[in-house]
């Protein structure tokens, strides 16, 4: 097998469902039998310099022997499933920059400690769960174009707390308990197999000073197969890591975006639904993280 059928492979049978820790902040290469082949901070080398030990063992050590089972990892818990009926969104978040002409560009880099070393603005994944009552609470029972109706306040206080802080930088703290926002889905659209939904709204992050996010999205409903067959949404506010305390920002290392001269800096996020590879089903980082004990707010506080 060469390098992209492996790449392939591992992309679409392969799940990360290990949550390390902070303590761990690392990536590992093992084989079905449990045996570690690398390890790194950064996945791209760990992936890289799996697949060279990878190429090295015997074709024994490539896969289990028929009739054995996957090896029990110690001090391991099983992650959660999906919640049953509900959606799962993918979400990507990233650094954004604005000049003066009002154009939009990625920076390529963030910059530790006052720039003594930096690292890529890569974009980050997360996902989101939304539960079955939530996702039908906006689909109205009789559809009529420009009728609105409130998103669920704890699916929208979900996407605000754990969606739209840019973990990159490192999520502030003090945010998660006052994070909040509105959005209403308006029917645009009625036909006899479908209803279009917009999602329009905003989101407040901090209490002190304006800090708006401004949301659009769009989602479809189809009336047929009773399902949700589009559900799209972007945020976009500001977020150049002066969001944090000092101490917050010390502790942190300084992280900034390398933002260019007479640029502001934008965080972005956007949500799509999911597919069905394992890949989609890694659970939220506000649940492997335990955000319930960390910040004090669970991830589904308010869900019907």
């Amino acid at each position: 097998m060469n390098d992209v059928r492996l790449l392939q492979s591992i992309n679409t049978q392969c799940v990360p469902v290990a949550h390390s820790g902070l303590a761990d902040n690392v990536y590992r290469v093992v084989t079905p039998g449990g045996k570690q082949l690398s390890q790194h901070i950064y996945p791209g080398l760990a992936l890289k310099e799996g697949l060279e030990a990878w190429k090295k063992l015997p074709e024994s050590e490539r896969r289990l022997a028929r009739g054995v089972p996957l090896p029990k990892l110690s001090n391991y818990t099983e992650p959660p499933n999906p919640p049953a009926g509900g959606l799962v969104l993918n979400v990507y978040t990233r650094g954004l920059q604005r000049d003066a002409g009002g154009a939009l560009s990625a920076p390529n880099k963030v910059l530790v400690a006052g720039g003594s070393y930096s690292f890529p603005a890569e974009p980050q994944l997360d996902h989101l769960w939304v539960k079955e009552a939530e996702w039908k609470a906006v689909i109205p029972t009789s559809p009529k174009e420009g009728a609105s109706t409130p998103v669920p306040d704890g699916l929208v206080r979900r996407i605000a707390t754990f969606h739209l802080l840019d973990k990159c930088l490192g999520t502030p703290h003090h945010l998660w308990m006052v994070s909040r926002g509105t959005l209403t889905a308006t029917v645009e659209k009625v036909t006899p197999t479908a209803v279009r939904l917009r999602l329009d709204g905003s989101a407040v992050l901090a209490d002190y000073g304006p800090y708006p996010v401004r949301l659009l999205g769009y989602l479809t409903y189809n009336s047929a197969k009773k399902s949700i067959t589009r559900f799209d949404l972007v945020a976009l506010g500001r977020d150049g890591g002066d969001l944090r305390t000092g101490k917050e920002d010390r502790e942190r290392g300084l992280l900034k975006y390398d933002v260019r001269p007479g640029c502001s800096p934008l965080m972005g996020v956007a949500f799509e639904l999911a597919g069905r590879s394992p890949q989609d089903r890694v659970p939220p980082y506000g649940i492997m993280f335990q955000s319930g004990k960390a910040y004090n707010r669970e991830y589904f506080a308010g869900a019907e």
